[in-house]
């Protein structure tokens, strides 16, 4: 990268600007600022030091123990049984596997539709080396219609206790290797923690794939943001390497906690839900002929604050609907 790319991507005015034109897609929260009471513009910087004078409460399984208190939720009963003893500890671990929770035919036909978007050259490729189709909820109709699902919306309105809202997908074809993170750092929120990270298996994984793996618990701990890293911004500029610091703010925790990495080997139709600070990534690659189809999704809280901490930019929740010619026939 060069030295004038970098400056690029680091000079604050660029994302403002971007806040500027996209004006009308934050009236939601200008709300919120309102409601929470901070001062600030909403085509200007945020970051979480900007909330140390705001009180605000985490999410009821943050601050209640879900063993004790899920079981009393309304919708609780409505869980099939073998899913509800997963979901009772997510308090203590951060995550809950649903196991053979969405049906093949469904999963089949999000996997024909992603090919067929593949096969026309089409396809909305984030990091094209790393294979991966950013946002086909908003892209595809075919594809936003196929994963729809009332029951699991549901559940995540039960665990953050607020109404769960649809930010992003994210559909991988290979393992992300991605070095471990906590996906409150790309996708925070105010309070911290209004935040789930939804897994699905797309096919079988196992260990040669790339699985992903998480530590147990970790969501626990403080969240790392640039502030404990040190990011280095300026008036004018984002911190230089400041993800790069945050990896290794991350491995060191990980090393002084002495957490156990687990991987999540899954079978199709399989489903991963994960707090917002809970660590995870992507294991190394060991068979580079196997893919590792998989679709994620992120949520958030409604009425809460949402953000990315890192270029410190409001969140722009894309109300983009695809056209006649990318729907499904």
């Amino acid at each position: 990268m060069s030295l004038f790319s970098d400056i690029f991507k680091r000079f604050k005015p660029i994302y403002v600007a971007n806040n500027l034109i996209n004006y009308n897609k934050l009236a939601n929260t200008k709300e919120l600022y309102q409601k929470y009471g901070l001062s600030k513009n909403i085509t200007s910087g945020i970051k979480n030091t900007d909330f140390k004078d705001v009180d605000a409460a985490p999410p009821w399984l943050d601050r209640e123990a879900s063993r004790d208190k899920l079981h009393t939720h309304e919708f609780f009963t409505e869980i099939r049984s073998k899913d509800q003893e997963s979901l009772l500890g997510w308090s203590e671990n951060g995550y809950a596997i649903l196991r053979n929770y969405i049906d093949l035919k469904q999963i089949d036909s999000i996997n024909s539709e992603i090919d067929e978007v593949i096969a026309s050259k089409a396809a909305p490729w984030k990091y094209p080396h790393s294979r991966r189709l950013m946002n086909m909820i908003h892209e595809n109709n075919a594809v936003r219609e196929l994963i729809r699902n009332d029951h699991l919306v549901s559940i995540l309105d039960m665990l953050l206790g607020k109404k769960a809202e649809l930010f992003q997908s994210i559909n991988f074809i290979d393992g992300s290797q991605q070095k471990a993170h906590a996906d409150g750092i790309h996708m925070t929120t105010f309070p911290l923690g209004y935040l789930i990270g939804v897994w699905i298996a797309l096919e079988d994984v196992g260990p040669e794939q790339g699985p992903l793996f998480f530590y147990t618990g970790s969501h626990k701990l403080d969240y790392v943001l640039t502030e404990e890293i040190d990011a280095g911004d300026n008036y004018l500029l984002l911190g230089k390497n400041s993800y790069v610091k945050y990896e290794a703010a991350i491995a060191e925790i990980i090393k002084r906690n002495k957490f156990q990495k687990m991987e999540f080997h899954a079978k199709k139709g399989d489903v991963l839900l994960w707090h917002a600070n809970l660590l995870h990534g992507g294991s190394k690659i060991n068979d580079s002929s196997l893919t590792r189809k998989s679709m994620v999704l992120h949520f958030f809280a409604r009425d809460v604050i949402r953000y990315h901490e890192i270029t410190q930019r409001p969140a722009i929740v894309s109300k983009k609907t695809p056209s006649d010619k990318q729907a499904k026939k």
